[in-house]
Order: C-alpha cells, then sequence, then structure tokens
C-alpha cells in the first residue's frame, strides 16, 4: 500500500505500511466514506496493528466498528511532526452546530 492512498484495513495492507511516525485516518465506507478518526503514531505500522486486533489498545470507536462488520478503509501519510501533521489535519475541519465541515483553503483549489 502506498502511502496516501486509500485501502482496506485488513492486515495485508497493513503488514505493508511503514514503521515510520506519521497520521492516519478510518473511513466506514458503509456511510458514503466518512472519516471516522483520524490519529497519530511514532510508529505507524504497530499502531494499525493494534486496531486491527480489536485489543485493549485499539479505538473503541474502531473497535464497535470493525466488530458490528463495517467496511472500514484507512490511508496514512508520513511525518517526523506527526502531533503538528494531526493538528493541522484536525485544523481543516471546522464545527458548525453539531456538523463537521471541511474547511477549504486557496491552495486546494
Amino acid at each position: 500500500m502506498k502511502e496516501g492512498n486509500i485501502a482496506a484495513f485488513v492486515s495485508s495492507n497493513v503488514n505493508s505500511v511503514t514503521e515510520s511516525s506519521g497520521i492516519y485516518a478510518f473511513y466506514d465506507i458503509d456511510t458514503w466514506g466518512i472519516q471516522v478518526y483520524l490519529g497519530r503514531s511514532n510508529n505507524l505500522r504497530r499502531r494499525l496493528k493494534e486496531h486491527l486486533s480489536c485489543g485493549s489498545k485499539a479505538n473503541a470507536t474502531i473497535k464497535m466498528l470493525i466488530q458490528q462488520g463495517h467496511n472500514i478503509w484507512f490511508s496514512y501519510s508520513t511525518s517526523s511532526n506527526y502531533k503538528g501533521a494531526e493538528a493541522a489535519e484536525l485544523n481543516r475541519y471546522l464545527s458548525v452546530g453539531n456538523k463537521r465541515v471541511e474547511r477549504k483553503y486557496l491552495e486546494d483549489f
């Protein structure tokens, strides 16, 4: 799996992820591909495997979606400043009432 691509959240794809630091996102394909989780890690492959195992270190939302049979996909991006990369990605979303709306910048067009 290549950085920046979106792929099914299965062992073969997770095993091909780098062990570098960076950010990752999960998408629920059953709900029109909505991003359901954004995380960061100093070792992407290890952290994604923790989520995939649905063990005690997995995020509760991702664990529930997997256990309920949702079609979860993921993407990742490497960054030496993974905390800053996560903050920048979170900043792209603006809360409007109870909805999250993606904020567009001029350079996005």
